[in-house]
């Protein structure tokens, strides 16, 4: 059985010459090739083929900072930070989407604990703690989102259906 030979881009040279009809240019020697852009670039790698950086300027310490150098340093930065609260949304939704599909509600039930009789119980008083009131805290309506609300005049009214 003869043995099969091994593809162009596992050769160094051949790769190596492609490469540089292609212009070094990855992306066009895969679309000339028509191999797959990631297989290429693997191979790329284990040949010590870096992709070629344009534009680089080496960061000198202790120059002057440009104002676009800040403004790409934030702009950088806020990038990050939205891609990351992304993330974190996609996966809120994903666990929710996870949890509507997989947890059903159930019907409640229970049973009527049996009453008891009353004999043999001594009778006691009933006790209210009367502290902790917030007696001067606002809570605002906007606040609760619409579900609630305290103030002075809503703690008299408490005060007043408790007696």
């Amino acid at each position: 059985m003869p043995k099969a030979s091994k593809p162009w881009y596992q050769d160094r040279d051949k790769f190596m010459k492609a490469y540089g009809d292609a212009g070094t240019n990855m992306n066009e020697l895969a679309r000339q090739t028509g191999v797959n852009l990631r297989t290429l670039e693997r191979w790329a790698s284990k040949f010590g083929i870096r992709k070629p950086v344009k534009n680089a300027k080496a960061p000198t310490v202790g120059a002057p900072i440009s104002r676009e150098e800040t403004l790409e340093a934030e702009n950088a930065e806020m990038k990050r930070s939205l891609a990351a609260a992304r993330k974190l949304e996609v996966w809120d939704a994903r666990a929710l989407r996870l949890l509507e599909d997989n947890v059903r509600a159930i019907e409640p039930s229970y049973t009527k604990a049996p009453e008891k009789d009353d004999k043999g119980f001594t009778e006691h008083m009933h006790v209210l703690l009367y502290s902790d009131l917030h007696a001067a805290e606002v809570v605002k309506y906007e606040a609760m989102n619409g579900l609630n609300e305290y103030n002075w005049d809503i703690m008299l009214a408490r005060h007043q259906r408790l007696a």
